[in-house]
């Protein structure tokens, strides 16, 4: 309880954030973008429902943009691995080349973390999660803070129009991701306007279920807080973690499950919300590619994860 309680102190609130982040643009380049009413998004998760995991010394401003679609972020310190303790940073990952990582490989995918900012960010993604167990609202948006949105004009509407088509059964809600390969087929649930919900995405030939990976955006359900959690501490990257130990659930045979097998945690709760043009239009942004209505835009600024692997 106490953790629990530390972490929601922790939590900027909605103006603070704003006041911050019109503080900091004139050297991003990014140019001040109007505030907008709080779009549909918060009459969900509440006004400071949108965790965003943000470590202040990469001094990223990007997420501003999530504004100009109403979209207003309450700043979740991120662990930071050059002051985290080993205990805290196991919390979220385990070490590789440790006593505890040769449980790794027999219940959880991957050998342990190599670096101890892989470990950091799997350890703020894990403390967001708890943090949004403890709130009173069903849903909670968790973001990191590179992100921001597509086609901001429609944003809000867009995502209004689409939510009223997800199914109750529904735990995880992605609006930012990443796939690796061009043959992925997105199977469309619902549509509005260019923007799609999409459904068990598989490769284009239709035998294996495949989510890709990226921790972006995500939405989760408070009743299915306690299944994102139980991946934790994970054995490799957090979106590593998230992808086979929870939405290849109970195996990753699922994943090619024939009819009348058992199929995958995510096939069953887990959908995504995209823009049809996504992947083209973020084709810059990163190196990756990207699907969603959130997107990480690494043009002006770097994460400085890769900064921080070197410096270990």
């Amino acid at each position: 309880m106490f953790v629990t309680l530390v972490a929601l102190a922790a939590l900027r609130s909605v103006d603070s954030l704003n006041t911050r982040t019109t503080r900091n643009l004139g050297s991003q380049h990014h140019g001040i973008v109007p505030k907008k009413p709080m779009g549909s998004l918060h009459e969900i998760v509440g006004p400071d429902g949108v965790l965003l995991i943000h470590l202040d010394r990469a001094g990223r401003a990007e997420f501003n943009q999530l504004n100009a679609a109403g979209v207003y972020p309450t700043l979740f310190p991120a662990t930071d691995s050059q002051n985290a303790t080993m205990e805290e940073l196991n919390q979220g990952c385990t070490a590789a080349n440790t006593s505890e990582a040769s449980k790794c490989g027999v219940s959880r995918v991957g050998n342990g973390c190599t670096h101890l900012s892989e470990q950091a960010i799997a350890e703020s993604h894990r403390r967001a999660l708890v943090a949004a167990q403890s709130r009173n609202k069903t849903w909670t948006a968790i973001m990191e803070d590179d992100a921001v949105p597509l086609d901001p004009e429609q944003w809000d509407e867009n995502f209004k129009e689409l939510w009223a088509s997800v199914p109750p059964n529904i735990g995880f809600l992605r609006l930012g991701w990443c796939t690796f390969g061009q043959d992925v087929e997105k199977r469309e649930f619902a549509s509005h306007a260019d923007w799609q919900l999409i459904d068990r995405p598989t490769y284009a030939s239709g035998a294996r279920y495949y989510t890709g990976g990226c921790t972006t955006a995500y939405m989760v359900h408070r009743d299915y807080i306690p299944d994102v959690l139980s991946v934790f501490p994970c054995c490799g990257p957090v979106d590593t973690c998230y992808e086979w130990d929870l939405f290849y659930s109970p195996h990753n045979n699922c994943r090619y499950a024939q009819k009348g097998a058992r199929i995958c945690w995510g096939q069953q709760h887990m959908m995504g919300m995209d823009t049809k043009n996504s992947q083209k239009s973020t084709d810059h942004f990163t190196k990756k590619i990207q699907s969603g209505i959130i997107a990480q835009d690494n043009r002006e600024s770097f994460s400085i994860r890769d900064t921080d692997i070197g410096h270990e």
